[in-house]
């Protein structure tokens, strides 16, 4: 009797600290799904006004390279991504054809000319590479129907910003900053853009709708040959200027950033709830709206100098060669 009791209280003790040790496990197991859940949800809607700028412009506005304010950075990468403007996609061809027929004149245009007096109340230095870039980007507008004519602001701020450096990285620099973080110097993963698509809608003279789309490929560190996910991304936001004042600042408004997950990504949905009704003034971003794939987060807007009147402004102001902006605002 003594003998069976105390097998009996063994398998007692057993099957105790076997569900003890299943509990823990569970435990541990649902604590890790959460954090891998919720990674993108802490990431995301911990960003400020400041973060979204510092995201949108990486180069910071007191570090512009000149490749920027020369527009090579644009006019190298015009050609070698898909745009569409006014729901027409532009053939490459058709840009290099007018980038070269710029490029190989020596003659101005009326396109040329007018950017060419839109600088020269900024800078008396050579902006030749800017004008031609300018001048390109209106001309494609200006083939597509309906045709609005774009403020001088937006053209500007748009060919600062449409390369690699800027607009066209941004959702993958954030997908970057969120499967690297606390390990930027030596990062666990290899997270990179292809397959880039940028599109242009002209609401009016002084506003515009930009989309950038992206696939985003995140790889493990020791195997950069095969994607571990990709993703798919879609920028969009608004880009807006005073209507008469061509020098004014330039604002960003209704900032959402999509993200489609593949299926061996699902794990990353959030199980927070959408927020329904959006404040205007955003301090942080915030989910408006989610599916089983889908994650579709608002960021916060802002109005700052256009990138080309920040340089001047911020790098060049004591140069005897640049003339003093502030009076451009009044």
């Amino acid at each position: 009797m003594d003998y069976l009791s105390s097998i009996a209280i063994t398998l007692i003790l057993l099957i105790i600290v076997f569900i003890v040790i299943l509990i823990i496990a569970l435990r541990i197991f649902k604590d890790s799904k959460i954090d891998t859940i919720e990674i993108f949800q802490q990431h995301l809607t911990s960003m400020s006004q400041e973060n979204v700028l510092q995201v949108m412009f990486p180069t910071t506005k007191q570090t512009i390279n000149t490749d920027i304010i020369n527009c090579n950075a644009f006019l190298t990468d015009i050609c070698r991504t898909d745009i569409t403007i006014q729901n027409t996609k532009i053939n490459r061809d058709r840009i290099k054809n007018i980038l070269s027929g710029y490029i190989n004149t020596q003659q101005s245009t009326k396109l040329t000319d007018k950017h060419s007096s839109y600088l020269s109340n900024i800078s008396n230095t050579n902006l030749r590479n800017r004008t031609l870039a300018a001048a390109i980007l209106e001309q494609m507008c200006s083939n597509v129907k309906p045709n609005i004519v774009i403020k001088e602001s937006i053209i500007h701020e748009l060919i600062s910003c449409l390369h690699q450096g800027c607009f066209f990285s941004i959702s993958y620099k954030i997908i970057n900053s969120i499967f690297n973080k606390g390990s930027e110097e030596d990062p666990n993963y290899i997270v990179r853009g292809r397959n880039t698509n940028t599109s242009i809608k002209i609401k009016n003279s002084h506003i515009i709708i930009c989309d950038i789309k992206n696939d985003i490929l995140i790889n493990d560190k020791g195997n950069v040959d095969t994607a571990k996910y990709i993703l798919t991304s879609k920028l969009t936001f608004s880009i807006s200027s005073n209507p008469k004042n061509s020098y004014s600042p330039i604002s960003y408004k209704d900032i959402k950033l999509t993200l489609h997950f593949p299926k061996n990504m699902r794990q990353y949905i959030t199980s927070e709830k959408p927020v329904r009704n959006v404040q205007e003034n955003l301090p942080h971003a915030v989910l408006v709206k989610k599916s089983r794939n889908t994650l579709v987060y608002q960021l916060p807007s802002f109005t700052s100098n256009s990138i080309l009147l920040e340089y001047y402004n911020k790098l060049l102001q004591n140069a005897e060669s640049i003339q003093p902006l502030e009076h451009l605002h009044h």
